[in-house]
């Protein structure tokens, strides 16, 4: 069975690594007033969500941020529990002009193509402040890490 997992009142959002560079394990985590979800990601995905979200941000400045009283702290540490409910493979980023809220949409990655069944979902609702505080965390770990072949003279892929 499927689960849709929505936590409309995000209070804390962070992107966090366990393990040395090269054997890292990166998770997303979120909480609500009653619950934490942590949520198994890829560095690719945690670079993604730093270089969209910082273009959300931008794009989001030519509108006028409505005022609501934030209730959360821009924390970055992982909380228990750190085992992910599942792994990503596809994050979406949405926003709601109403609320003025951006979606962080989590799709799981579903191992077996043969069961045709959709994985979980997880949608974080949050700030444009923890957007920010969150793209700059998830650039901050993505950067603790190894560098990117890409951007060695030589390229060099474990196999």
């Amino acid at each position: 069975m499927n689960e849709n997992i929505e936590l409309h009142f995000v209070t804390h959002i962070t992107v966090g690594a366990i393990g040395s560079p090269g054997q890292r394990v990166f998770l997303l985590q979120a909480s609500d007033a009653l619950r934490t979800v942590t949520l198994k990601i890829e560095k690719e995905h945690a670079q993604a969500i730093a270089e969209t979200g910082s273009g959300v941000i931008k794009t989001l400045e030519d509108f006028p941020e409505i005022e609501l009283i934030e209730t959360g702290t821009l924390d970055h540490n992982l909380r228990e529990p750190t085992s992910p409910l599942f792994t990503v493979q596809q994050v979406i980023l949405g926003y709601d002009g109403k609320r003025d809220r951006i979606m962080l949409e989590l799709h799981e990655l579903v191992e077996d193509e043969e069961t045709k069944e959709d994985g979980d979902t997880a949608r974080f609702w949050i700030s444009r402040m923890q957007l920010q505080s969150l793209c700059e965390q998830a650039s901050k770990i993505v950067g603790q890490g190894r560098p990117s072949p890409r951007l060695n003279s030589h390229h060099r892929y474990p196999i």
